[in-house]
């Protein structure tokens, strides 16, 4: 994701994955969703272009898709 990162907002987003992957080490399953919902959509289509279905799956039920 980083080296896709252009905008200061998917910039954010890195930063967002990075916090909830960091979350999830610590078992806290509510920060995790609070941080990929804060990743976006931007977020998404990368996990969808990479076809890391668990990454997309949690994205898109975090931003209700």
């Amino acid at each position: 994701m980083e080296a896709e990162a252009r905008q200061p907002s998917e910039r954010f987003a890195v930063g967002a994955i990075a916090a909830a992957e960091e979350s999830a080490k610590q078992k806290d399953g509510p920060k995790v969703v609070e941080y990929l919902k804060s990743a976006g959509k931007w977020a998404f289509s990368i996990a969808e272009k990479i076809g890391v279905d668990l990454a997309k799956e949690a994205l898109k039920n975090s931003l209700g898709m």
